[in-house]
Order: structure tokens, then C-alpha cells, then sequence
């Protein structure tokens, strides 16, 4: 019985130590406004190519996304940007694993019909290719 109780204690103080260290500091934000109107995709898609980063420029597609076969342009933007960061430096398998991880997007739309799933099989690829970045972009030097 003494045992019981000594585990049950344990797995107490366990379980309310995460909650006694107060709140998580806040997640950067990731989530905007998107910076034109309605239908200015030329804008949209020159801010990303411009953007300085890939995730910067997922978060412009993100927030610009209208849920629809328009989203098409916006996904294949982001692709394009976030390849700058890493494609030139993959080796032929990790080329080969970059295809295999498209072709997994578009065997996951392949029979769903409508325009909101054209639209998610855009942001899929777009996803692979901020996967990749994270992965294979070749990071700065430290000072």
C-alpha cells in the first residue's frame, strides 16, 4: 500500500510540474492579412518572389489563399521560391526523394473533384518544398 501511494505522488508531481511552469511564451506569428486585394495575384505572386525567405513566403500564400483553383498560382509560386534556397544542391537521390514526395501530393488529389482540392494539392507541393528547405538549404556562415 505505502508503494501505491509513493507512485501515485510521483506521477503527480510529474504530471503538475509542465503546468507549474507558467505559460509558453508566445508562437511567432505566422498568420496576416494578406497585403493586396482580392484577385491582385500579380502582386501577390511579385511579393513572394521577393520575399526574403521561403517560409516568408509561404506565409504571404497562406494568408492570400482564396480556397480555390486560384491558389494553383499562389502554391507553384512559393514552390518556385522556396527552390531557389536548395534544388541546385540536391544530390540525385535527394532529387529523386524531392519528385517521390510531389507524386505523393498528387496521388493524395488524384480522384477528389472540385477546385478546393486543386487548391490543396498546390499548398501540398508547396509544404514539400519548404520540407526541403528546412532540410537541404544551404545555411549562412557564422560570423
Amino acid at each position: 500500500m505505502p508503494f501505491r501511494m509513493l507512485l501515485w505522488f510521483a506521477l503527480m508531481v510529474v504530471w503538475a510540474a509542465p503546468a507549474a511552469a507558467g505559460p509558453k511564451p508566445a508562437e511567432p506569428e505566422t498568420e496576416k492579412e494578406c497585403p493586396h486585394a482580392y484577385g491582385a495575384f500579380d502582386k501577390i505572386i511579385a511579393d513572394m518572389e521577393k520575399a526574403l525567405t521561403c517560409r516568408a513566403a509561404m506565409v504571404i500564400a497562406s494568408a492570400c489563399a482564396m480556397g480555390g483553383s486560384s491558389d494553383v498560382q499562389l502554391g507553384a509560386a512559393v514552390q518556385e521560391r522556396c527552390e531557389r534556397d536548395f534544388l541546385a544542391g540536391l544530390s540525385k537521390t535527394q532529387r529523386r526523394a524531392y519528385a517521390a514526395d510531389h507524386k505523393r501530393c498528387e496521388r493524395k488529389y488524384l480522384r477528389a473533384e472540385g477546385t478546393m482540392y486543386r487548391s490543396a494539392e498546390a499548398f501540398c507541393h508547396a509544404e514539400v518544398a519548404e520540407k526541403f528547405v528546412r532540410r537541404f538549404a544551404k545555411k549562412p556562415p557564422r560570423k
